[in-house]
């Protein structure tokens, strides 16, 4: 039996076109599968340097580092004086001003293997807020200069009115995400 080369010809060519369409469709199509980050020309802000300190019996989980936010990590406070600082520095290192545009912050959720009434009680007294290294709270609009690093951190603590307990609570679903816009003239 004798191969029929007519088909086989077709296969190569085939096989040759479909090669060169994803060779070329990688060179052409940029792909950003982050929205959230903006490469743009003389644009560039992000987060970096991340340094955790704790106090009382407090536990965590290191954050992961991505572009302009800090995630999948958790925390445990039960102590009215644990608390967990989450320093980093918001780096700008593009050729324009930035402003804060948006702070994300996600939607703690509290676990206890004891008693969810207790987990419960923990998310309910939860502060979960972010400041310049300064103390002074960052707000919406703030302004990060061209060429500058700005040191910032995330407080978790526990409120005033929160009596100690003597479970353990695991607080996830703490990401934070920072937005950045350009200054405009």
């Amino acid at each position: 039996m004798k191969p029929n080369y007519k088909y086989l010809v077709m296969v190569f060519i085939i096989i040759f076109v479909s090669i060169i369409v994803i060779f070329l469709s990688n060179i052409f199509i940029k792909k950003d599968n982050d929205t959230s980050f903006k490469k743009e020309e003389g644009f560039s802000i992000y987060i970096d340097n991340r340094d955790i300190k704790k106090n009382g019996r407090a536990t965590y989980t290191s954050p992961k580092v991505r572009e302009r936010s800090l995630s999948e990590h958790h925390i445990s406070l039960s102590k009215k004086n644990d608390y967990i600082k989450i320093y980093f520095d918001v780096i700008n290192n593009g050729r324009v001003d930035a402003y804060l545009s948006s702070i994300n912050r996600a939607m703690p959720i509290c676990i206890s293997l004891d008693n969810q009434d207790i987990a419960d009680y923990v998310c309910n007294h939860l502060k979960y807020k972010v400041y310049y290294i300064t103390g002074s709270e960052v707000k919406k609009n703030d302004k990060f200069l061209k060429n500058t690093k700005t040191r910032m951190y995330i407080l978790y603590s526990l409120d005033k009115k929160y009596k100690d307990i003597n479970s353990v609570v695991n607080i996830k679903n703490i990401d934070l995400n920072l937005d950045f816009e350009k200054e405009s003239k």
